[in-house]
């Protein structure tokens, strides 16, 4: 087997080798809602929440405004909407708990192709061989360009855990 053959088929192994699988962290468990209209009532401006009516099927998503003993009042779309308090069935917040990074089967294979590539481009050098030299800049400059295109796939990602605030006794 020819060395540029040889390099090439190192390169893609790694490449390939490398994929994994990828994992959020554990949420913690999150404490068990309240019937209680006060942690409602302590929430701030504009906290987001999910509000479930006792007429509507989905939750609806809105930014709290404020809240009374007889009233809730929330943010969304449609403007400033008013409730009774006797109509919210549950209300959960959304909470961040932590970042999700690249996963590791972007990450390693493209840096695999792009120190694969400069290694051959060094050996290949020394051994003065141009068809592995051309081999191995293609190898790294595949990896470079797959690099610069998958960097700002939106990573980190914030990871987020809904918890119940409040459900009607």
């Amino acid at each position: 087997m020819s060395v540029p053959r040889a390099m090439l088929l190192v390169s893609i192994a790694m490449a390939l080798g490398a994929c994994a699988s990828h994992r959020i962290p554990d949420a913690a468990i999150p404490p068990p809602p309240s019937s209680d209209w006060s942690a409602v009532r302590a929430l701030t401006k504009p906290t987001f929440i999910l509000l479930s009516l006792d007429e509507e099927q989905a939750p609806r998503r809105a930014f709290f405004g404020c809240a009374t003993d007889t009233t809730l009042t929330v943010y969304d779309n449609g403007g400033v909407e008013t409730f009774a308090r006797a109509r919210v069935a549950r209300i959960s917040v959304q909470d961040r708990i932590g970042t999700k990074r690249a996963p590791r089967y972007i990450t390693i294979p493209i840096a695999s192709a792009i120190l694969g590539g400069l290694a051959g481009l060094v050996a290949s050098g020394i051994a003065k061989n141009k068809e592995a030299a051309r081999a191995s800049a293609w190898t790294f400059g595949i990896g470079l360009l797959t690099g610069l295109v998958a960097g700002p796939m939106d990573y980190p990602r914030p990871v987020i855990a809904e918890r119940p605030l409040y459900v009607r006794p």
